[in-house]
């Protein structure tokens, strides 16, 4: 059993202290984080959130310029953009950026090739950590919907454990559709975080401020 500390979008306002606080508060045993971490740069702010206590996942969001990549690395933290790792017998798959209907600084990607990359590596086992969320899932804005149509098909064909995204701070929340958990935990930039727990496979949706 463990408590994973998953937090999105964060904006260039969450540092290790908030972290380091937050996995204490919840005996977490790792964090993820999906995105977002910086506020269009500077990228260095990366090196802020490498936790003393737990081991970070990261991945990029759409307002990450492409040297966070090269600064999550420095940092020590688990880079897990484009990647299949396993880590503490989890295994995880994870893609950042988003595609180019959103303002981007260059991480981003498009249907096809979001759908190649997840249909490549993901099983049933998988955590998948995205920034982008798929297609009608977790992704309602008010011009409609502002999720990735690749994402979505792979997903439901390969049906992964859980899907974790962020992107739409204003679609915090949980679906469960056709037993795959997806999990949005919300804008830390907002004091917004979640914890979810392996074995029971709940979430508590919470604020730090």
């Amino acid at each position: 059993m463990m408590n994973i500390l998953v937090m999105s979008d964060l904006h260039s306002r969450i540092n290790y202290f908030i972290i380091d606080d937050l996995v204490k508060k919840h005996s977490a045993g790792i964090v993820f984080l999906l995105g977002d971490l910086t506020n269009f740069g500077p990228p260095e702010i990366v090196l802020d959130l490498k936790s003393g206590l737990v081991d970070v996942i990261a991945i990029p969001g759409n307002c990450d310029p492409v040297q966070v990549l090269d600064f999550i690395d420095r940092a020590k933290i688990i880079n897990a953009h484009r990647k299949k790792i396993i880590i503490k017998n989890f295994e995880i798959v994870g893609l950042g950026g988003s595609d180019r209907d959103f303002v981007n600084m260059g991480i981003y990607f498009d249907d096809n090739d979001a759908y190649e990359f997840l249909s490549k590596n993901l099983t049933e086992n998988s955590y998948l950590l995205l920034h982008q969320p798929p297609y009608g899932i977790l992704d309602t804005v008010r011009t409609g919907n502002g999720g990735n149509r690749g994402i979505r098909k792979a997903v439901f064909e390969k049906r992964p454990r859980v899907v974790f995204s962020g992107h739409i701070h204003e679609a915090r929340g949980m679906e469960d559709i056709n037993g795959i958990k997806f999990i949005n935990p919300g804008a830390a930039r907002d004091g917004n975080y979640a914890v979810f727990n392996t074995d029971t496979m709940n979430v508590e949706f919470l604020n730090f401020e």
